[in-house]
């Protein structure tokens, strides 16, 4: 009997355990779990009473709420002023969190105090059971537990969230430390996670300036402690002590190498605060040096000269070589401000110089290096550049800039291979570092295409038609004037004329951040840069062709481009100044003229992102949507026009009369349709309204928005 029970339970369990199988089998899910808390909350629930927390609570859940949807989540649920939600992506968790918390951040700066929302975001990302909206596990129990860790308006995540997307140049984090969990054998790893780079760099400067204080401190409090001496070992040191004395008067050398070792430090602790930006730190640090050093006169000319104080940085270099004519950087520097002017081949001399002298930071001589590799880039040498910016590297390692200006020559002389682990490199030390990231990207994208035979297949062929009917004489255009074509666009270069930009490869970068917003707005597309490279090298025209406007206009009716747009960039001031003509290529008119700025205040995406945003507006005003109806059923037409055209669902067309001639600017307007259904070549509209019967050849036009 017992025996049989034995058998009984052996048989239950593992029916549980195929059961339990069976639901992790079918209910797990791979999720990122938010837990958020308002900081205070309780204290002001007694202090204002309930109406009032609850009318806060609810302008806290209609902030919070549509940020969580719109970042992809749903909220779980609610546990009084605690917020569950989850989100299928880590990277989706994570933007929204710190979308919460700048949304209120803004809020609180306007606020009256009694009305702050001040909130803590945990975030964990893991497996969970999914029951209906709701999740159980261990992945809800630990985001539970790493939301307390944090202060008011911060972000704690943990070590996997961190891990998933610490490469993404999105996100900003820092190592918070080890926290011991309840239910956990090992303590967690959590990372705060920045609301921008800005705010990432103050933490990390006030980490810096609190434990140089504190090293002070304990260098205060050991000269303090070694003055308490007992008065009985005065008399047993004094003879060692007279002797030592002794020694320093008649070898003050020891002395000077001493203190001139202290200087040294403060003079690279300085220096890397200024290239850190603390600003006011690195002036602190070298102003202590004292004004009679040649040390400090160099770092403040570096500071003069980072903030384009160029006259005042050029006074103090020449004050620091007056000290010591053998001193590196500030020779460097006067290059600097003739490079930002313009001023290239004098700017050379001056790091050349700088180069036959020695100094305490290798990275000084680095610089130099990699300026003269850009100004050698910019002269067509490209060779000469690699060897300096190889230079640069081996005496700076971790500079973003130099890795990406090397990545940027080693693309330009086709070694796509030794340039993907460049830009990978500069990202990953600069993860803010969007210009990289978008070169690592493309190459990616090219070693792909070299290995897609049938995309490459389809490109020759495609470009030996466009050839073979360049060849041909044109037939007769056959399609209607008024039915609307797709605005296909590709860009053309300039030289670049003024100052140079300091970064390597950064005209072209705009140029790719341009293409890219364009392509997203739909207002054109974009005529592929292999068919342009691939046809330029078949017509055997090099790549400075499309320089020539006649040769380019040319190209683009062969490509049936109806528009090029022209880039052209002025460097001045450590600025550039970039402008884009559109025209079109059949009647060689200007369509539209657009510029903007970027350097010191905009960085070169945001201002693409800008310009293209207003070219988009421009061609869709100047280019309006116009069609026929093709076909007529009920209330529905279908129109000659689709996606290629720029139609989207929910477009309004105005519907003009029978007799209707597309050049009369009295068209008299019967109706009005609304799209409902887009493909790539036609669309569907239903009637809205109309004062006659809506027939087919009927003309229509999208209203402009």
């Amino acid at each position: 009997m017992k025996k049989n029970k034995i058998s009984s339970l052996q048989s239950l369990l593992r029916e549980k355990a195929k059961i339990e199988e069976s639901i992790m089998e079918e209910y797990k899910e791979y999720v990122t779990i938010m837990f958020t808390d308002i900081a205070g909350y309780t204290s002001y629930v007694e202090t204002h009473g309930d109406l009032a927390a609850k009318s806060l609570l609810q302008q806290h859940n209609d902030f919070l709420f549509p940020l969580i949807k719109e970042n992809g989540g749903q909220v779980v649920k609610t546990i009084g002023d605690a917020v569950m939600a989850s989100f299928a992506k880590v990277e989706d968790g994570a933007r929204a969190a710190v979308s919460i918390q700048k949304k209120l951040a803004a809020y609180n700066r306007n606020a009256d105090t009694v009305k702050q929302i001040h909130i803590r975001i945990g975030l964990h990302a893991g497996q969970a059971i999914r029951d209906g909206n709701d999740y159980f596990g261990d992945v809800v129990n630990v985001a539970a537990r790493i939301e307390p860790t944090g202060k008011a308006g911060q972000i704690r995540v943990s070590d996997t969230v961190f891990k998933t997307i610490k490469n993404d140049g999105e996100f900003f984090f820092s190592h918070y430390g080890e926290k011991k969990a309840k239910g956990k054998a090992a303590p967690l790893s959590l990372y705060r996670l920045f609301l921008s780079r800005e705010e990432q760099r103050e933490d990390k400067r006030k980490k810096e300036k609190k434990a140089l204080e504190e090293k002070k401190g304990q260098d205060v409090e050991l000269i303090l402690e070694k003055k308490i001496i007992r008065y009985d070992l005065i008399w047993k040191t004094s003879i060692p002590v007279f002797l030592f004395v002794l020694l320093l008067f008649n070898y003050p050398g020891i002395f000077n190498f001493q203190k001139s070792n202290g200087k040294l430090l403060q003079y690279s602790q300085a220096f890397d605060r200024l290239r850190a930006g603390d600003f006011e730190m690195a002036k602190n640090l070298f102003t202590e040096i004292g004004g009679k050093n040649p040390l400090c006169k160099e770092g403040l000319a570096a500071l003069a000269y980072k903030k384009r104080s160029f006259n005042q940085a050029e006074t103090l270099c020449d004050e620091s070589m007056a000290l010591n004519h053998d001193i590196l950087y500030p020779r460097v520097i006067k290059g600097n401000i003739l490079f930002d002017s313009g001023k290239t081949e004098n700017a050379f001399n001056w790091y050349k110089e700088a180069l036959g002298l020695n100094t305490p930071l290798s990275w000084q001589k680095g610089e130099a290096y990699f300026r003269m590799g850009r100004i050698s880039s910019a002269q067509g040498d490209s060779r000469q550049a690699l060897d300096y910016y190889n230079k640069a590297l081996s005496l700076d390692q971790r500079n973003p800039d130099i890795l990406t200006a090397k990545g940027v020559i080693l693309e330009s002389l086709g070694n796509l291979e030794e340039a993907l682990p460049a830009f990978q490199a500069a990202y990953s030390f600069s993860p803010d570092n969007r210009m990289a990231k978008a070169f690592f990207r493309r190459i990616q994208d090219k070693l792909a295409n070299d290995k897609n035979k049938a995309r490459k297949k389809r490109i020759d062929e495609l470009v030996s038609q466009l050839i073979e009917t360049m060849h041909q004489k044109r037939p007769k255009e056959t399609k209607d004037s008024w039915t609307s074509r797709p605005i296909t666009l590709f860009f053309t270069k300039e030289d670049r004329t003024g100052a140079l930009t300091l970064n390597e490869g950064e005209d072209e970068y705009f140029e790719m951040e341009l293409v890219d917003r364009l392509v997203e707005s739909g207002a054109v597309e974009m005529v592929e840069r292999e068919i342009l490279e691939k046809l330029l090298e078949e017509l055997k025209l090099g790549s400075s062709a499309l320089a020539d406007q006649r040769k380019a206009l040319e190209l683009g009716k062969i490509v049936s481009a109806r528009l090029i747009g022209r880039l052209k960039f002025l460097g001045y001031g450590g600025r550039t100044r970039v402008s884009l003509r559109l025209i079109e290529t059949e009647t060689s008119a200007l369509k539209a003229g657009i510029s903007g700025e970027y350097g010191k205040d905009a960085a070169p995406g945001e201002t693409a992102r800008k310009m293209a945003g207003e070219i988009a507006e421009k061609i869709r005003t100047t280019f309006p949507k116009r069609g026929k109806i093709i076909s007529m059923e009920g209330g529905t037409a279908t129109l000659n026009i689709g996606s290629r055209t720029g139609i989207t669902k929910g477009t309004i067309c105005k519907v003009y009369g029978k007799g209707t001639i597309p050049d009369d600017v009295n068209k008299k307007i019967i109706g009005a349709l609304k799209v409902i259904e887009v493909k790539e070549e036609t669309s569907t509209g239903e009637v809205l309204k109309e004062t006659e019967p809506i027939q087919t050849q009927y003309l229509v036009e999208a209203q402009s928005s």
